[in-house]
């Protein structure tokens, strides 16, 4: 009899999950955000965080793939990042860290399952120097797993800016990457999901969040598709401030790869 897991992984190679209820996007340059969650030292670094605590406790081989597959998605972001610059889209980076030193603000579910106390000036709390914000950049605090329910009113920021669409990559993808993802279609914007700029601990559960995300929250694209549409993007019309009722999730059949 098979497993429950084995039927999954058939499911998942399948043509069926391919279909989205999403209409495809057009990403104005102007009202587009590329938003990379938690690629730090405590989560994204195999030396750092969670990668030493899982050395010192002999665990680092349940953690493998994932540290093994942690360069190409950085090499990816690195693209992505660079690409955005090019076109003046806005980069918003959010860490995980507590604003105190003994982490006494952080929320019951991190206090509960993070293994350390992330204070915001330890070098876990930093982003990795290959993909290390500008001055300028935004850097959203969170000890939350979304975003949008960070120290920072996200969604007020993203309106302020005409932001109507959101590439959203990182770590992990069935955790905070979906979280965020989750939160960004309940405030009503457009989100795409880059597949190969995020990862999880396993495979099956990154593929397993990318069904979940492609099925109603997001559009799956790979990091060169979205740098194909981004350079052959046009300006659609000007850029505007968007209200709280302007947004809607349109409902029509896509093919997504992945």
């Amino acid at each position: 009899m098979e497993s429950e897991l084995s039927i999954l992984r058939k499911y998942l190679r399948s043509e069926l999950w391919a279909e989205s209820s999403l209409a495809p996007v057009h990403l104005d340059p102007d009202r587009v955000a590329l938003l990379i969650v938690d690629m730090q030292y405590l989560d994204a670094h195999p030396d750092y965080g969670m990668g030493a605590i899982a050395k010192e406790k002999n665990q680092i081989k349940e953690f493998e793939w994932y540290f093994e597959e942690l360069p190409k998605i950085v090499k990816n972001q690195r693209e992505l990042i660079r690409v955005c610059r090019d076109k003046n889209i806005e980069v918003i980076y959010t860490r995980i860290c507590s604003l105190t030193r003994d982490g006494r603000d952080t929320s019951y579910f991190y206090s509960r399952t993070l293994p350390i106390v992330t204070p915001i000036d330890s070098k876990e709390a930093q982003i990795l120097e290959e993909i290390k914000p500008r001055d300028d950049d935004i850097v959203i605090i969170k000890t939350t797993d979304s975003a949008f329910n960070s120290q920072y009113n996200l969604d007020r920021i993203l309106r302020n800016m005409g932001i109507q669409i959101l590439i959203i990559c990182g770590v992990v993808s069935n955790g905070c990457v979906e979280s965020t993802v989750r939160d960004a279609a309940d405030f009503g914007y457009d989100v795409i999901t880059v597949s190969d700029s995020s990862l999880s601990f396993t495979r099956l559960q990154h593929e397993v969040a990318l069904l979940e995300q492609n099925m109603f929250y997001s559009r799956i694209k790979s990091t060169s598709e979205i740098i194909s549409e981004l350079n052959s993007a046009n300006k659609a019309v000007p850029k505007s401030k968007m209200e709280y009722s302007s947004l809607s999730l349109p409902q029509k059949e896509v093919r997504v790869k992945y």
